[in-house]
């Protein structure tokens, strides 16, 4: 479970679920597993298994009017396949974690009362004393600032 939760509960958001409802299922989807004849073999059949359980169980939700699909899912799990990778996103977490610290106070604030908060733009250009633009090309300028960051340690674009 230490292993693997945190991959299941991005993949249960990246299907739609709010982070409720991911809690939720990822917590179902690990009973199910202690439910189930399964023999680890490997981490990524393990993983594997367990998203197509946490798939199934968000599906069944879908049917039972609980959460609301919008998405392809078959296209959502392949992407999720190849954004992941191994590790399930750590390594991109931890990656950008490192680079937050590589920002200054302005634009994690900016970044936090956007994103954290979900401030409107309006909303964070009057707290940064900024106009709008200047707000979008602010936000613009972090967020290449964290990718061109994020590839370095990582050593490939994203």
């Amino acid at each position: 479970m230490r292993a693997h939760q945190a991959d299941i509960w991005r993949f249960l958001r990246a299907l739609g679920c709010d982070a409720a409802q991911a809690d939720d299922l990822s917590q179902e989807t690990f009973l199910g597993l202690l439910k189930a004849e399964f023999e680890e073999r490997d981490a990524a059949s393990t993983l594997a298994w367990l998203r197509k359980a946490a798939r199934n169980l968000f599906l069944t939700n879908v049917r039972q009017g609980r959460v609301r699909a919008a998405l392809n899912l078959d296209d959502v799990e392949e992407q999720w396949a190849k954004f992941a990778g191994d590790d399930g996103a750590q390594s991109k977490l931890d990656a950008l974690r490192a680079c937050m610290q590589g920002l200054d106070d302005r634009q994690r604030e900016a970044l936090q009362l956007r994103y954290g908060a979900e401030s409107t733009r309006a909303e964070l250009a009057k707290r940064l004393k900024l106009s709008e633009g200047g707000t979008k090309n602010l936000l613009e300028r972090v967020k290449e600032k964290l990718r061109e960051c994020i590839e370095r340690r990582l050593g490939h674009a994203l």
